[in-house]
């Protein structure tokens, strides 16, 4: 039996075109934190 990753440790970030993207082990608070500063990175405000 081929054992994978736990979903529970390692979430997997579903995207567009149904790609599937590991995410770094899960580990509380640390985890969010680093998890939303980078999605927050990407985003740009509209100042017009």
């Amino acid at each position: 039996m081929i054992r994978g990753k736990s979903l529970y440790d390692f979430p997997i970030h579903l995207g567009l075109g149904a790609t599937a993207v590991a995410e770094p082990e899960f580990n509380g608070m640390d985890w969010y934190e680093a998890t939303i500063g980078a999605i927050r990175a990407t985003w740009t405000r509209d100042e017009s």
